[in-house]
């Protein structure tokens, strides 16, 4: 959510809390010195009313800068050592009352947003139609509408949280593929609940981005070591065949034992990647992985010790073989034997 966004909202839980004290000799005769910042010292009414006006900051809710939230300026109310349990009970209660009227008001707004807006898009991002129902997710942007499939959210989430350079970790702010805006609080709120009441499996780092409030930043510090693993995992076992082939290569040439391997320019690539994609996994968790001296050095150990396993079990793996059969048919076999 933008600042200007948690400014109007305060500003409107801050209009419905003036208009339900309004009228009140309390309003008449102090309130306006609190718009002028008076010092709470100079005034100690037991009016409830007072304390509410003060505690919520209602002076302070003008100024966008300070960006303003009212649970935590309830709270430091109601850790206040000053105030009696029942002056607390009486203002939690009355604070209630006005989330309950600012939510209704809300539910209106959004009613009334809804049936006006157009539909931005009639079709998903695979171009295929795409129409409002209960296994779609409808989300409200910039005066329009966005129809998204579940999957496609998920993809969006994922692709945003898991971005990195060179498996330094940068996540993205998650943002709307038809308009490149950022997607606010209220609609990741949305996103977030509407795949965990639907038939998809909730993905860990999704949930670990909704228990950092939406936070990328603080996403990034509290997740820094599991989403390099996910980015390793993720590199191991989608890219293509072609870059895991040399990187295979390059990993046996620098190996004591199995640069000694001849590997045939003609073995099957794909074999070659099926065959040694743990191993390429494991070197790459020793390498960019956010774990321990200690346990970097056991993962250098336990991949030298499998590639040596892996050439001394068949130091010919890789090569080829050519038969020549009595019809002078010729069969072509490749040595793909290996343990490790």
């Amino acid at each position: 959510m933008l600042p200007d966004d948690i400014y109007y909202l305060m500003e409107s839980f801050r209009s419905i809390m003036k208009k339900q004290i309004c009228g009140s000799v309390f309003e008449q005769n102090y309130l306006p010195f609190f718009f002028k910042r008076a010092p709470y010292s100079a005034y100690n009414p037991n009016n409830i009313d007072f304390h509410i006006i003060y505690f919520l900051h209602l002076h302070n809710l003008k100024d966008k800068s300070r960006r303003p939230n009212k649970f935590k300026i309830l709270d430091s109310f109601l850790s206040n050592p000053f105030l009696s349990e029942g002056q607390k009970s009486v203002l939690l209660d009355k604070f209630c009352e006005y989330q309950k009227i600012y939510f209704g008001f809300s539910k209106l707004g959004r009613m009334y947003r809804y049936k006006h807006a157009d539909i931005a898009n009639t079709e998903d991002l695979s171009m295929l139609p795409i129409v409002p129902n209960k296994t779609n997710v409808t989300i409200y942007q910039n005066k329009s509408l966005f129809v998204f499939k579940i999957s496609e959210l998920i993809n969006i989430l994922m692709m945003s949280l898991t971005h990195h350079y060179e498996f330094f970790m940068s996540p993205l702010l998650v943002k709307n593929p038809y308009n490149n805006s950022e997607f606010g609080l209220s609609v990741l709120y949305s996103i977030y609940f509407s795949i965990k009441n639907s038939t998809f499996v909730m993905p860990t780092l999704v949930h670990m981005f909704f228990m950092s409030d939406f936070n990328i930043a603080q996403f990034k510090t509290d997740n820094d070591s599991v989403l390099r693993e996910h980015a390793i995992k993720n590199y191991i076992y989608k890219s293509s065949v072609e870059e895991l082939y040399s990187e295979i290569l390059l990993m046996l040439a620098q190996n004591l034992y199995t640069f000694r391997l001849k590997i045939d320019q003609d073995f099957p690539k794909d074999k070659m990647v099926q065959i040694m994609r743990p191993l390429l996994y494991i070197q790459y968790r020793y390498l960019y992985s956010s774990i321990s001296s200690d346990d970097q050095e056991i993962l250098y150990y336990r991949l030298f010790l499998k590639l040596k396993k892996l050439y001394e079990s068949n130091p010919h793996f890789g090569r080829k073989y050519v038969t020549v059969g009595k019809e002078k048919n010729i069969t072509v076999t490749y040595n793909d034997t290996c343990v490790f």
